[in-house]
């Protein structure tokens, strides 16, 4: 009977605990949407004031006075952003965004909230505000930047031209995926590259095939940096070698070509086995006829 009781008791208050948790999300979703009607109103309200003062129609602005006013003042500039092309307009909003909303990117970079964090770094970024740059990198130093953050944050340093991403790739917080190095190397100036270039050897094997893939994809002219790479121990980074000499027409002796082609065929009979561990070691395993015209 005692038993029976405390299965109850047990029973009720985790049903008490389901319907509070219930209840919680309700108020917190209803919240939420009642600030999203609220913006989307100010929106409205500012979209004409703002639109005419950044294309320079207007030289007063009806500043916002509060936080929700500031929010979306803020979605109107990164939209205003990405719509509005030229230098002119593209100053303005970066100058009104550093002028007035530094303080509100602040507090959101410094919140206990990942997603706050995140989409601070994506306003600053489409907004071009490197005055953020001090902030930003004290996140980065941080002991609670995440994964995520890192590579946004390496993607922004990049993109504003920051001498101290050169450090911070060549010895990541955490471990970066060869299409975050891509992303990263892709915003890079050629004064950063040429600075990553020169520590080569420093970078992670992630690091390194992204670095030559982006040789290729920039159609960087870069002879003797790929000549030297041919000649590299790893098989990996002599294909990519190969393909990046090729994206920007780099011309190779025959002879050598073969020499690297040939190179490639033990990889092929050993990959091929390892698909096919059923065949004898007598038999060719596929691929092996892909290189045995050139190799003879």
């Amino acid at each position: 009977m005692m038993a029976l009781f405390s299965a109850l008791a047990a029973t009720i208050v985790f049903l008490a605990l389901l319907v509070n948790l219930f209840l919680y999300l309700v108020v917190r979703k209803w919240r939420e949407n009642r600030r999203q009607a609220e913006i989307r109103v100010l929106k409205k309200r500012f979209h004409l004031p703002l639109f005419r003062y950044v294309l320079g129609e207007e030289e007063e602005l009806p500043l916002p006075s509060s936080p929700l006013e500031r929010e979306a003042m803020m979605e109107l500039l990164d939209h205003f952003a990405s719509l509005l092309k030229g230098e002119k307009v593209q100053e303005r909003i970066r100058t009104l965004a550093e002028k007035h909303f530094q303080g509100w990117l602040r507090r959101r970079l410094s919140s206990r909230d990942w997603s706050e964090r995140m989409n601070a770094l994506f306003l600053i970024e489409d907004l071009q505000m490197k005055a953020m740059l001090p902030e930003m990198e004290r996140l980065y130093l941080s002991d609670r930047v995440t994964r995520g953050e890192e590579a946004k944050l390496l993607t922004i340093f990049a993109r504003f031209d920051y001498s101290s991403v050169v450090a911070y790739v060549l010895e990541p917080k955490y471990e970066l995926t060869e299409f975050a190095y891509r992303v990263i190397f892709g915003h890079m100036s050629e004064r950063l590259l040429r600075q990553v270039e020169q520590r080569f050897d420093e970078l992670t094997r992630a690091g390194k095939c992204a670095f030559v893939d982006m040789i290729g994809i920039r159609r960087r002219e870069e002879r003797s940096f790929l000549l030297e790479l041919l000649a590299s121990d790893e098989l990996e980074l002599r294909v990519r070698a190969l393909k990046a000499m090729a994206e920007i027409g780099m011309p190779l002796e025959a002879e050598r070509l073969k020499q690297h082609l040939c190179s490639f065929r033990g990889l092929v009979i050993e990959q091929g086995r390892r698909l096919n561990p059923v065949f004898p070691q007598t038999e060719k395993p596929y691929g092996y006829w892909l290189f045995t015209t050139t190799c003879t």
